[in-house]
């Protein structure tokens, strides 16, 4: 082989090698990566809220049923409405969320709290207090 053709064969590998990433494809790499980050954080944190909006939800369902079935029992005194503790403390909570809760009679009299006082009461109420957007 000439010493002609070996030169042009060197200049040629000259010509094709590489020696790394340009900056260009390392920040167009990252700017992928961040938007996943950013897109996978606001996912969890959707799911979270469905979580929690579902938790409450499956509480009040429950707790429905039972008040329900309190005031389908009668009482020719009224019925007293009570789903224990911790529904019944001074600052009624959810068991499985840290939000408020309070329920009761359509015509409830002041100061006798969760007491239906008229026999043939069927309305009542159940309320979440202080939950966030």
């Amino acid at each position: 082989m000439s010493n002609k053709m070996k030169t042009k064969q060197l200049k040629q590998l000259k010509n094709q090698s590489q020696s790394g990433r340009s900056m260009v494809e390392m920040l167009g790499v990252l700017a992928i990566i961040g938007v996943l980050s950013i897109g996978g954080i606001a996912g969890y944190r959707w799911g979270m809220d469905k979580h929690v909006s579902n938790q409450i939800l499956y509480e009040m369902n429950l707790n429905s049923a039972q008040l329900a079935m309190l005031l389908q029992k009668g009482n020719p005194d009224g019925v007293t409405l009570s789903l224990g503790s911790p529904y019944d403390d001074a600052e009624p909570r959810y068991r499985t969320v840290d939000y408020g809760f309070d329920y009761g009679c359509e015509a409830e009299v002041e100061g006798e709290l969760h007491k239906c006082f008229n026999p043939d009461e069927t309305g009542y109420f159940i309320s979440a207090l202080n939950l966030p957007e």
